[in-house]
């Protein structure tokens, strides 16, 4: 009897362990994917149609960015840089 209520509070235990693993893992992979989505979606920025392909680089890519995922803003390199 008293090795099955040991048995059962540990099991709850890790069951507590394992949803707060759980809960971690999703705001992490949501994160993930809003850092993913947000660099394609700069890099989609890039037209080579309207825009000379060989003077593109990650640079200017990035220069015409917003400067967080869901703003409209461009990266100041100023703010950023000092």
């Amino acid at each position: 009897m008293v090795i099955t209520g040991g048995l059962a509070f540990y099991a709850n235990e890790r069951r507590i362990e394992a949803n707060e693993q759980r809960v971690i893992a999703q705001r992490e992979a949501a994160a993930a994917r809003a850092a993913s989505d947000y660099l394609v979606g700069t890099f989609e920025l890039s037209d080579p149609a309207t825009e000379n392909p060989r003077t593109i680089t990650a640079l200017t890519i990035l220069a015409a960015a917003p400067s967080a995922p869901g703003s409209n803003w461009p990266i100041s390199r100023r703010s950023r840089f000092g």
